[in-house]
């Protein structure tokens, strides 16, 4: 914290006695006294009603299913559901087998329901370094451009399975 000074030997760490403040009360510019006593129970109110305690966040369905190229299962990479609405993106990591279960919501398991468009990101190589090789067609990379949506239904009860067979 740096403290400014009319004083030009006042130490940075010890301020001049124009610098001190007392927290206890203040003045605001019309010049009346605010006491700030009132201040721990407006941010412990305002930490409650953002869901600071347990988990929170909307209610969420859990989804995994499998993604297969060719009828082969695609065991590297990620899944990628991107909302058309308000809702967050989810992500799933792409086991050897093909499968996938979707993440939200700091990593909280599941999505919420509403409609979604779903990219297949698989590939070898880096961007970085220029040397890329696709392990699905690039048009699946994007959202915009792999044509797969996905519904979740707001009922939906239980585990959510979503199947996607690249053509």
């Amino acid at each position: 914290m740096t403290f400014t000074s009319t004083s030009a030997t006042a130490p940075v760490g010890n301020p001049s006695p124009e610098m001190r403040i007392d927290m206890r009360s203040l003045r605001d510019r019309t010049g009346r006294t605010s006491s700030c006593r009132w201040l721990p129970a407006v941010l412990s109110a305002a930490a409650l009603a953002a869901g600071g305690c347990g988990p929170s966040g909307p209610e969420l369905v859990r989804v995994g299913g499998r993604v297969t190229w060719e009828g082969q299962p695609v065991g590297i990479g990620e899944v990628y559901f991107v909302p058309t609405g308000s809702s967050q993106p989810a992500v799933g990591p792409l086991a050897a087998e093909g499968t996938f279960e979707l993440r939200s919501h700091a990593g909280r398991s599941g999505i919420e329901p509403g409609e979604y468009r779903v990219a297949v990101r698989s590939y070898e190589g880096s961007f970085i370094e220029g040397n890329v090789r696709y392990l699905v067609p690039e048009t699946f990379f994007h959202s915009e451009t792999s044509n797969l949506t996905a519904t979740i239904p707001a009922d939906a009860s239980g585990r959510l399975e979503l199947n996607f067979d690249l053509p």
